[in-house]
């Protein structure tokens, strides 16, 4: 019995202290001409100065991706991975109406070379 007792507390406080996943987090959201804007968080600071072209969504070979809803790109990043977490409507902030949506990856499901252009390390 204190065998068994031993491992659970073992097992209890090993499960409290290890470290859960570490994520990689992007927002999206409409662009014009039915495309879908995708930011990597830290991707480019002065990201409300860049172009939308820059942060348009792009297939594998580099070919600009169109929509016919919002639900699509959610379920094409959904299918690439990406966990959606959250949708927050900025009319109810501010005047117009942008819906942004909220994803997140695990670290582990990138490649190095992927996680190193996230993270800009040279």
């Amino acid at each position: 019995m204190k065998k068994a007792l031993f491992l659970l507390f073992l097992v209890f406080s090993m499960s409290c202290f290890s470290q859960g996943d570490k994520y990689v987090y992007a927002s999206a959201k409409w662009g014009n001409k039915l495309t879908c804007l995708f930011y990597l968080n830290d991707q480019n600071p002065e990201a409300k100065y860049a172009n939308d072209k820059d942060y348009e969504l792009k297939n594998n070979k580099g070919e600009v991706m169109y929509f016919k809803h919002e639900m699509q790109f959610v379920n094409y990043l959904a299918n690439q991975g990406w966990e959606f977490i959250h949708i927050v409507n900025k009319r109810a902030i501010q005047s117009g109406s942008e819906t942004v949506f909220y994803f997140r990856k695990p670290q582990s499901e990138f490649t190095q070379e992927e996680l190193n252009k996230i993270i800009k390390k040279e």
